[in-house]
């Protein structure tokens, strides 16, 4: 079981060396023009995740309460669609989570061309005892949590609502730890901590972590230039610090500058958005090649269950031997495909009432 620590509350302080530029870019071949926006949504737009392992990637985001997780995942589908987006709801100002609920957000462009890609969002970390649970992680990693299932603070609860059995459409491909830049040094040494220790849990089971530092526009300095963010030996240190926290690699560590609402898009957030985008894609690849084997058991055990169930269902098709066969045929075939439409609730439940005698069993 994960535990908070205890004792008095310490802050991560970043240094900051605001204006200072390097004569090369700590981080090469990162050019900002319109030209390379265009190319990079095309890329963007033209993933399809490894070996077709999974229909669509998973990315979990999690983070501190308004770390800007939401507004980050509607950042990046602002800068797929070119177009200010918001599907996220967006936390006030109170510093309580609004994201009560595991919700999953496909990004797509304006003529509806996705980027096979799902934003998971996830309830915001908190000191001592409130906001997510660290014992849920290893249940949303393995693919037992739905969309649209509420977390609640009490694992057993939680628990209870969970799938018994993982499912691969469900599970996990990419973690991005959010971080916000312009108020880093807010965060206590006990959420560092738990960021570690979901970045830690991914690892042992082959999913890669990254660190979105997400309003890193508001980190620079009123003159620094958003195009010369890796050459500033700010966003360098900051970088830096922040992957030796979190156990996170230098090359992990992505930035974005968050829209705002009623924000126009423009080509240079669009860029930093869409590269962090591609690493991502990039990354879900990585594990996907990481957990192929185990993919592929898990793709074929459910396959035969499928089947099981189907064939578990032929005596009774069978059985129906009388003047509404065909109806009852056509509502059977209704019932094997039946869906409830809504991701927290399974199944549906019917009672039936009425006198003795009637035939209600």
């Amino acid at each position: 079981m994960y535990k908070d620590q205890g004792g008095p509350e310490e802050k991560f302080t970043a240094k900051r060396n605001s204006g200072k530029k390097l004569e090369k870019p700590w981080r090469p071949g990162q050019s900002f023009n319109p030209v390379d926006e265009a190319k990079l949504r095309e890329k963007v737009l033209r993933y399809k995740p490894y070996e077709g392992l999974v229909d669509k990637a998973r990315i979990l985001f999690v983070g501190p309460v308004g770390a800007g997780k939401s507004s980050s995942i509607n950042s990046l589908n602002s800068a797929v669609k070119d177009d200010l987006s918001q599907v996220a709801y967006v936390q006030d100002a109170s510093g309580v989570s609004v994201t009560t609920n595991y919700r999953g957000y496909e990004l797509k462009a304006s003529d509806g061309d996705s980027a096979r890609v799902i934003m998971c969002d996830s309830m915001g970390l908190e000191a001592e005892n409130a906001g997510l649970n660290l014992d849920d992680i290893d249940d949303i990693l393995d693919g037992k949590v739905k969309d649209g299932i509420k977390l609640d603070r009490d694992h057993e609860k939680f628990a209870a609502k969970r799938e018994e059995k993982a499912f691969v459409r469900q599970t996990i491909q990419c973690v991005v730890l959010v971080v916000p830049a312009n108020n880093v040094s807010a965060l206590s040494d006990s959420i560092i901590q738990k960021m570690a220790k979901i970045s830690n849990a991914a690892r042992h089971k082959d999913i890669v972590t990254l660190c979105l530092c997400s309003k890193i526009d508001d980190y620079l300095g009123p003159d620094d230039d958003l195009a010369d963010i890796y050459k500033l030996v700010q966003t360098q240190d900051l970088a830096e610090q922040l992957s030796g926290k979190l156990g996170v690699g230098i090359d992990n560590m992505l930035f974005t500058a968050n829209y705002a609402p009623f924000d126009e898009t423009t080509y240079l957030k669009n860029i930093l958005a869409l590269r962090c985008l591609r690493r991502m894609q990039q990354m879900c690849d990585l594990t996907l090649i990481q957990q192929q084997e185990h993919i592929q058991n898990n793709v074929e055990r459910e396959r035969r269950e499928e089947q099981e169930q189907r064939e578990a269902a032929q005596p009774l098709k069978k059985a129906m031997r009388n003047p509404w066969a065909k109806k009852l045929s056509h509502y059977l075939g209704f019932l094997d495909d039946f869906e409830t439409g809504f991701t927290n609730v399974p199944a549906v439940r019917i009672l039936p009432i009425g006198p003795l005698g009637v035939g209600k069993s």
